[in-house]
């Protein structure tokens, strides 16, 4: 079972339809999907990654202190009460799921199917 907090703060990202049907099969998506859905901003080769996030960076440094702090406090706001308010229960639950005989099945399954080996 995918923890409540997980899929609550990817429904932020991502809307609730694409969370939920994310959580629900575990498809693992690429990068272009991944860029047209939300869930990250923009994609970089390996050799530009580091540059364009330092550049990112430069230019949030260049902002008034306070207020982008501020405005940062409120961005994260939802995705802190979201993993606040199930934590403990979604550790139980996954814990609890992920002991069963059915999901280490469907583990081992996705694994052999990303990598190949058992």
């Amino acid at each position: 079972a995918m923890p409540k907090m997980i899929q609550d703060v990817l429904a932020l990202r991502v809307g609730w339809n694409r969370a939920t049907e994310l959580c629900l099969t575990g498809r693992l998506i690429g990068p272009e999907e991944a860029l047209a859905t939300g869930l990250v901003d923009e994609l970089a080769g390996p050799d530009e990654t580091v540059a364009r996030a330092v550049a990112w960076l430069e230019r949030l440094i260049r902002l008034p202190r306070r207020p982008s702090a501020v405005t940062r406090g409120h961005a994260r706001q939802a995705m802190i009460a979201a993993i606040e308010a199930s934590f403990e229960r979604d550790v139980e639950e996954f814990l609890e799921s992920w002991n069963l005989p059915e999901t280490r099945r469907a583990v081992e399954a996705m694994v052999v199917r990303l990598t190949g080996r058992r």
